[in-house]
């Protein structure tokens, strides 16, 4: 507060600033990944100043218009707002990361876009079993823009080929862990 008892204010200047607890993110969301985000989704947000730090959030709006970066990548993106559950050491401008769950977040075998091939429809991977690789049909559930949810056909510690491309079924491998 910059005035004193006494001091004269023009019309129009501010004399203080109120002072507020309750903060909101905005989030630039890629035009592609815009599909099941919608208003009460929750969130998490972090921030690189508290590594480990989580912050909870809730999605409460989606702007109505698409905006798009100026060159050069000219992406497009829309501005969806998050009212965060609780803001201590959060300071009002931070660069924070966002995630937004799409559906409630829970324990699930992941396997990275690339690993998880198609033919005629079906969904498999290679893994390895006995210094073997063999092909294996898997059941898909929701993707992001790095991995697939895995529902059927895998379990944990099966091991997946990463670079299916470069090998072919039946082929004897040297796994590496």
């Amino acid at each position: 507060m910059n005035i004193k008892e006494g001091d004269f204010a023009s019309p129009g200047t501010p004399l203080f600033r109120l002072a507020t607890r309750e903060m909101r993110v905005v989030a630039e969301v890629g035009e592609s990944d815009l599909r099941g985000i919608r208003p009460r989704l929750e969130a998490k947000v972090t921030w690189g100043a508290y590594p480990g730090r989580e912050w909870g959030a809730a999605v409460e709006r989606l702007d109505s218009i698409i905006t798009r970066k100026a060159a050069p990548a000219g992406e497009t993106f829309l501005k969806v707002y998050l009212r965060l559950q609780e803001v201590e050491h959060l300071l009002p401008g931070a660069t924070v990361e966002v995630s937004i769950y799409r559906t409630p977040p829970h324990k699930a075998i992941l396997v990275p876009l690339e690993g998880v091939l198609e033919d005629q429809g079906e969904k498999y991977v290679f893994v390895v079993e006995n210094n073997s690789v063999q092909r294996r049909k898997v059941e898909v559930g929701g993707s992001n823009e790095l991995f697939w949810e895995i529902k059927g056909g895998l379990s944990v510690g099966d091991l997946v080929v990463q670079s299916p491309e470069t090998v072919r079924e039946g082929q004897r491998v040297r796994p590496e862990r």
